[in-house]
């Protein structure tokens, strides 16, 4: 068995509500989890034209839990990598709704140890101890990612980075400061994947720059896919706030969207 040690990007994501599964239900599950991968595969690929890394982003798959791992040691600034791991892990969550699954997962940097069958180390163990933190369906950067990703909106705000760019990054495009919701009853700021920003219609309107447009977008289309997407799964007493903490950062998306 071929081990590789690598410094990159690990994120896992684990599906709510899929621990105690019969077999039907699991084999149904299996079916939805292949039929996702399919979907998300092509926002991998696209992506990695753009960041100059040979490397490429791997997926496990764990009984109810996905992690991606991707290693970065020969990139001189792995941080700026983080805008193109954004754009593949924003569709997780909305290709998830449209395929029945509800996706919480954590984000983290570092090292790690990789090979077909196993996949260990700290990053590893940084992503694991917040994959389940937050109470909502979404996807967190870990306390050390997040700063991570301070820094990296530092740098792109920088006199230097504008001076030898063209390209105007708007972090929160990919990344929301957020104060996030856990499942001990506190709230810690961190940043999060801004998964609304996926949805076709928030990206068309968004390009359009037709205020009336994007106002008018913003009154049915989104908010419509959403919920109708949302209403699909059943909400079991005692998970409703989970749903309401989702709806809350939804909205927070959007109406930013709108200013």
């Amino acid at each position: 068995m071929k081990t590789k040690s690598c410094f990159g990007v690990v994120a896992m994501l684990d599906a709510l509500g899929a621990k105690n599964l019969s077999m039907e239900e699991s084999h149904n599950f299996l079916k939805k989890v292949d039929d996702f991968i399919v979907s998300i595969s092509k926002h991998t690929n696209f992506e990695l034209e753009q960041v100059g890394v040979s490397t490429k982003p791997e997926l496990s798959v764990f009984g109810d839990t996905i992690i991606y791992t991707w290693d970065l040691h020969e990139s001189k600034y792995p941080n700026i990598q983080l805008l193109a791991v954004a754009q593949w892990l924003r569709p997780a969550i909305v290709s998830g709704l449209m395929h029945g699954i509800l996706w919480r997962g954590a984000l983290a940097m570092g090292d790690y140890l990789w090979s077909e069958s196993v996949v260990l180390g700290p990053a590893v163990s940084d992503a694991a101890s917040w994959c389940q933190e937050a109470d909502w369906i979404g996807i967190i950067a870990t306390p050390n990612c997040s700063q991570r990703i301070s820094e990296l909106n530092a740098f792109i705000q920088s006199d230097f980075y504008k001076q030898n760019n063209k390209e105007i990054i708007d972090i929160s495009e990919r990344y929301v400061k957020y104060p996030v919701p856990l499942r001990d009853g506190t709230i810690r700021q961190l940043y999060a994947i801004n998964w609304p920003r996926q949805y076709t219609f928030v990206k068309e309107i968004k390009e359009s720059n037709n205020k009336q447009l994007i106002k008018e977008a913003f009154e049915f289309p989104v908010d419509r896919m959403f919920f109708w997407q949302l209403q699909s799964f059943p909400i079991p007493k005692g998970t409703e706030i989970k749903f309401e903490h989702t709806e809350m950062f939804f909205n927070k998306c959007i109406h930013d969207l709108v200013k």
